[in-house]
Parts: structure tokens; sequence; C-alpha cells
């Protein structure tokens, strides 16, 4: 059986503590494939399994409310579901992303439905009623904070109301987390990592000092759910569910700044004829987002409370990050929707954003906080299992013509090959002997008579053997799907003879 355990924060502190790391299996060089000794230390179990579903619905802005929950419940189902996760008489924190209600490049208002940059509100909702079911007697809290407008307008115009969401009891706007620099503020907790776990320079933080502020509620959840948009970022390459909280949840009292609201296209006069003087979400001026840094940053944040599940909203999807850089060809929302109809969840957010790099066509080794976390939680493709749509079916090439984050670009559009040279069943045990091109093929997986088997196997690809069990019978055709590390895809069958 799969693996599906989740780490806790308490698990994940020690994992780092007890310095473990990603396990590297040798290569197999064998002579004979028959007269070889059986090696199994190239067969796992994969890590992790990442659900993604995909809607039947042509278009994403024609999807329904039922549409949608159908498409979230059978995701988070692929993905083992939320039992064992959240229990009755929980607190759930719904941590979705709200960056903003305008543009700030082209001034545009975003639309509550499938707008392709914020998480859509149906999609919160459709995981509020899960979460419902097994906790009917709990809380579930909204919490967010926008990156540029005001958090409680911004939720109102985007439907996150309790009219809109009847099964939400409440709704926390960060940034009301306490006055301007109140650091003792009764709604902030302070979180200090372990030692030696913490790698954001301290004398970086606005406080100078170990300490990372969170609003306690949000902080002292029982659950913390993470329902972040398929799109890419200019600066950290992709937004997920890391960047979501590990950024989004930053409380703008503590990490943003003081300031006069000015009038742009973004902010329209209403606004500030509203507010006035006050607290600027925008982190940038206190958390230090130059590519290196936004990276630290984002792993020691992350840690101090990872969320216990994801749902990212695939819906539309976004090229071009969420704000629309001047080089860019395509000037408005519309033109960088990506028309996705897709949900993707999991236990593991480094495994979900690692599948959400490789959907949009970016390199998941090359997007900074997701190679920081790497050992807390599964940042190898070929380590964890897809239930649900293959990422090479679904995959589209997402622009991003503005910012260091297109670094993290995959540069290689993938055509691997490989050639199955033998087969057999031997005493109950299937002989395989693959070859490839070099650094073609990374991972393969079976399908025996259609049946895929729970094991993936890594090296070794001139001496697999799997052991069938009392199951072996002659007639069986055989299946080897194999991948490159960033799951690009080639695939052969055979029809074997079971031999004395």
């Amino acid at each position: 059986m799969l693996n599906r355990a989740f780490l806790n924060r308490r698990d994940l502190l020690g994992r780092m503590a007890a310095g473990a790391g990603a396990l590297v299996l040798p290569h197999v060089a064998m002579e004979s494939l028959v007269a070889a000794v059986p090696k199994t230390h190239n067969i796992i179990q994969p890590q992790t399994i990442v659900g993604i579903a995909r809607s039947q619905v042509s278009k994403a802005e024609d999807m329904d409310f039922a549409d949608i929950k159908a498409v979230v419940s059978e995701a988070v189902k692929r993905a083992g579901g939320l039992r064992g996760i959240v229990k009755n008489k929980d607190t759930v924190i719904l941590k979705p992303n709200l960056m903003c209600l305008y543009i700030n490049s082209s001034g545009e208002k975003l639309y509550p439905k499938a707008n392709s940059i914020t998480t859509d509100y149906r999609v919160t909702r459709a995981v509020a009623q899960l979460v419902r079911e097994l906790n009917p007697k709990g809380k579930i809290i909204v919490a967010e904070s926008s990156a540029f407008q005001q958090t409680r307008p911004t939720m109102v115009a985007l439907n996150y109301t309790k009219e809109h969401l009847p099964e939400v009891d409440g709704f926390i706007c960060l940034e009301e987390s306490g006055k301007y620099e109140q650091w003792d503020s009764p709604k902030l907790t302070t979180v200090t990592l372990p030692r030696d776990v913490g790698i954001y320079p301290d004398h970086m933080k606005p406080n100078k000092s170990p300490e990372f502020y969170m609003n306690k509620l949000y902080y002292n959840a029982d659950v913390l759910i993470s329902i972040p948009c398929l799109k890419n970022h200019h600066i950290a390459g992709i937004t997920g569910a890391i960047k979501n909280v590990a950024i989004g949840s930053s409380p703008p009292n503590i990490y943003g700044r003081k300031g006069t609201l000015t009038v742009t296209q973004a902010t329209p006069k209403y606004i500030v004829e509203k507010w006035g003087p006050r607290i600027i979400l925008e982190r940038s001026k206190k958390i230090n987002h130059d590519r290196f840094y936004l990276g630290l940053w984002m792993h020691d944040y992350y840690l101090c409370k990872p969320p216990d599940f994801v749902v990212t909203d695939g819906l539309q999807g976004s090229q071009n990050g969420p704000d629309i850089p001047s080089t860019c060809k395509q000037k408005t929302i519309e033109d960088n929707k990506m028309n996705m109809r897709l949900i993707l969840a999991g236990q593991d957010p480094i495994a979900v954003d690692t599948v959400h790099a490789l959907v949009m066509g970016f390199d998941p080794y090359m997007v900074n906080h997701i190679v920081n976390l790497s050992a807390f939680g599964c940042a190898d493709a070929t380590r964890l299992r897809i239930h649900g749509e293959p990422v090479h079916t679904i995959r589209k090439n997402f622009e991003l013509l503005g910012g260091r984050g297109r670094e993290s670009k995959l540069g290689w559009a993938g055509h691997p090959q490989m050639q199955i040279e033998s087969a057999m069943i031997r005493d109950n045990k299937l002989h395989l002997c693959v070859k490839s091109e070099p650094n073609h093929i990374h991972m393969l997986e079976v399908l025996v008579d259609g049946v895929r088997r729970d094991e993936a196997i890594l090296g070794g690809f001139e001496n697999v053997v799997l052991d069938l069990g009392a199951a072996a019978r002659t007639g069986r055709k055989v299946k080897v799907c194999g991948y490159d590390r960033y799951l690009h895809y080639a695939e052969q069958t055979v029809r074997i003879e079971q031999k004395a």
C-alpha cells in the first residue's frame, strides 16, 4: 500500500533536526537478466499521492457549483481524502489566495468566478462542505490578507461572505491582528524554529530576532488547509500552496508597512477616501523579496505552521504572473487565462507544488522555496504517485515574460525513449530488461493486465524483478510506463509467457 502519512509540524522539525534527506538509489548493472540474483533495492513505494481531477466542461467560466464540487471532491478523494485529518469539533482554517481586487498593471477589477488570479469562492465552499461533513460541531474559519488592497472589501467583492459561504463560521483579515507594529498584540503569537532549522537571517527580520509572528487563532487551529491558485510568479517562479501560507498568512500589521493609500488604477478613489492612512499590505518592504532571500523566508515561515492539506484551484490557471508585466504581449487578465479546469489535492504541500510547477511547464528543481523545503516533503516527481489525470496529458506552457521567476521555466520539451529488451515470468516473478537513452528515464511504473502495481522502479532498469505472488499466470499483458524527472512520458506494452 502507498504510504500516505503526512508529517505534522513537530514531525517535520524533528526530521530536519535529525538531518534526514532524500534517499539516493544506486544504479544497478546486470550481466544477465535470467541468471542474476533478484534485486529489490531499486523498487520503492511512492512517498505520497497527489490527486488531480479535471472537469469535462469545456470552459472554466461555464462551470457551475455542482461541476466545481464534483471535481474538488474527486481530487480530494484521489489524494486520500480528509478523513483522519479533520475530526469533529476541530477548528479548521481555510486559507485561500485573495491577493487583490484590482490588478496593479492594468487596473482591471477581478470578478468572483474563475478569474484565474484569486481562489474562486466556490472552490473554497466545496472544501468547506467536505470539512463540514467530518466536522459538524467544529469551526470553519477563512483567514486571509490581500497583497495590495484592503482585505475586507476584497473579501466582500469576491463573495467571501456568510451569504455565499454559509458553511463558514468566520472571516479573519490578518491585518486586523493588532495595531501597526504592536508586537505584544493579544491577537498574535510568536513562533521560534529549533536551532539550525531557520535559514532566513535574523538581522533581516523587522524585529531583528529569531521570532516569527502569526495570528494566534490561525496558529492554534487544529487543521490548516491551503487553497491556492494555479499560477506562476515573476519572482518566485510559481505561487502555490507554500507561498500561499509562507507569505499570505504573515500579518501585515507586523510585516506590512504604514502609509497613506494613493489613487492608482488598482486603488480607486473611493477606497482611498474610505480608508485613508492605513497599513499597506505589501510585505516587500519588511520581507526581502529578492529571489534568493524570498526562498529562505518562505522555508522558515512555512515551517512555523505547515498546511495539513492542499486543494489547488486550477479552474483557469494564469500565466505571466499575478500582476501582468509591461514586457508581456498579453496585456489583460483574459489574455492570460489558461482554461485548465483542474483541481490538485494532497496531504504533502511540497509534492502538490512540485506537480503544480510541472503542470505549468516549470522546473520544480529550480524553484527556490520547493528546493529549500525538500527535506520536509516530496519534491522529487519520480517519488510521488499521481492519482487521476497524468501530468503529460494536461501540461501547458505557461509564459512568464517578466522577472527572475523566468529562471524556473522548464527548458526541455521532453520526448523520452525506452525499449523493453526482454520480459518474462519465472517462479511467480516478473523479470524485465528496459533500456533507454542516458537521463531519459528516471522512473518506471508497471501495469499487469491493466492493473497498476503499487511499486515504482528507480534505476536498475536492465534488471527489474517484481514479485507477483500467487497471482502469477500465463498470457499476461505487461505495460511499462517510463518517466523522466519532469514526468515526460513513454510507454510500451508486451505480452509474455510464464517460463518454467
